[in-house]
């Protein structure tokens, strides 16, 4: 089971209007813009698996009765903390990332806008306060946002950076060593 918590320090919402004739005319906000955002999950993988997935950001807006779309979203100075919890005896592992600064464009709940077919996520995040990550992800409007490609830069970091985390989970020490960096490239569907 997975608990979440956010604390946003700061989010202006563009353009809303000041009146709506009815919701099923729809929400169109031109920007978001989110200062400080921090996130906290758990996942105790001492329970069950859950036996329905749970859907992809989009995926679960595309649900919406109301039809919304979003331009941009800006993403600035935030942070998410991930802790996994896998065996009693075991303290959690720990995942951060932070100095998050990313852009997410044409957000839609109807599929495939004027902007294009893609929902996307771009920008900079930072690894375990050493890895830094390049972030291109992109949703499929036309399938709802249920299948999604993902381009991700590495760049270089000592794998020790890591053990906080795989020491927990997998019982990975890492004593020296360094990531290069690299490309991860994913192409992906709700089920795979």
């Amino acid at each position: 089971k997975a608990y979440i918590k956010m604390d946003i320090y700061r989010a202006t919402i563009f353009g809303i209007p000041h009146k709506l004739r009815s919701l099923k005319d729809g929400i169109h906000l031109p920007k978001i813009a989110v200062l400080g955002l921090q996130t906290y999950l758990y996942k105790d993988k001492r329970l069950p698996h859950p036996k329905t997935l749970k859907p992809f950001p989009i995926e679960a807006l595309s649900a919406s009765k109301i039809p919304i779309h979003v331009d941009t979203i800006k993403v600035a100075d935030s942070q998410l903390f991930y802790n996994e919890n896998w065996r009693e005896d075991y303290i959690p592992g720990r995942l951060s990332l932070t100095d998050i600064n990313v852009t997410i464009t044409n957000v839609s709940s109807t599929g495939p806008t004027k902007s294009g077919n893609w929902a996307k996520i771009k920008g900079n995040i930072l690894l375990s306060n050493e890895l830094e990550l390049a972030v291109d992800w992109r949703f499929d409007l036309r399938k709802k946002g249920k299948e999604f490609t993902l381009d991700l830069g590495i760049g270089s970091s000592p794998f020790v950076a890591m053990n906080s985390f795989t020491e927990n989970t997998m019982g990975l020490h890492f004593k020296s060593g360094n990531l290069q960096g690299g490309r991860l490239l994913v192409k992906a569907n709700k089920t795979s």
